[in-house]
C-alpha cells in the first residue's frame, strides 16, 4: 500500500511539475498561448500565487500534524507495555520433595 501511495504521490508531482513547463514556460512562444502563460505567472497575479502557497501550507501542517499524532500514539503505547508489571517468575511445575 505504501509503495502505491508514494507512486501515486511521484506521478502526482511530475505531473504539477511538467503542465506549468509545458503551458507558462513554452507557451510563451505560441501567441495564441500567451494570455495562460501570462495568468499563471506569479508576479503578474498574484492572489493565485497566494492561494497556491496557502494550500500548500495547509497540506504541510495537516502532514506534520499527522505525522506528531503517530509518534504520540506510538511512544504512548510503548510506554504503557512498559510500565504494566509483568509476572517474571515461571510457577513450578512440580512440587518441591524434601530431603531427608
Amino acid at each position: 500500500m505504501a509503495y502505491r501511495l508514494a507512486t501515486v504521490f511521484i506521478v502526482l508531482g511530475a505531473t504539477l511539475y511538467f503542465g506549468p513547463l509545458v503551458f507558462a514556460v513554452e507557451s510563451a512562444s505560441q501567441p495564441y498561448l500567451a494570455g495562460f502563460g501570462q495568468f499563471f505567472t506569479s508576479n503578474t497575479n498574484v492572489p493565485v500565487a497566494l492561494g497556491i502557497m496557502w494550500v500548500s501550507l495547509a497540506g504541510v501542517v495537516a502532514v506534520a500534524g499527522w505525522l506528531f499524532i503517530r509518534t504520540w500514539m506510538s511512544a504512548t503505547r510503548s510506554m504503557a507495555q512498559r510500565m504494566t508489571p509483568t509476572d517474571t517468575t515461571p510457577a513450578p511445575t512440580q512440587k518441591p520433595v524434601p530431603m531427608v
